[in-house]
């Protein structure tokens, strides 16, 4: 799973037809990847 920024939006891509099964780790990391994405879409709208 990619997590990015387009213009002022967070996109989540995981390949076609795939599940994700995540552990709280992997949790963990997905919640601090959206984080930042948040936070990288708040700084493009401050500029």
């Amino acid at each position: 799973m990619t997590v990015f920024v387009s213009n002022d939006k967070v996109v989540l891509v995981a390949p076609p037809g795939e599940a994700a099964v995540l552990g709280p780790l992997d949790v963990g990391r997905l919640r601090a990847a959206l984080r930042d994405a948040v936070v990288a879409t708040a700084d493009e709208e401050e500029s």
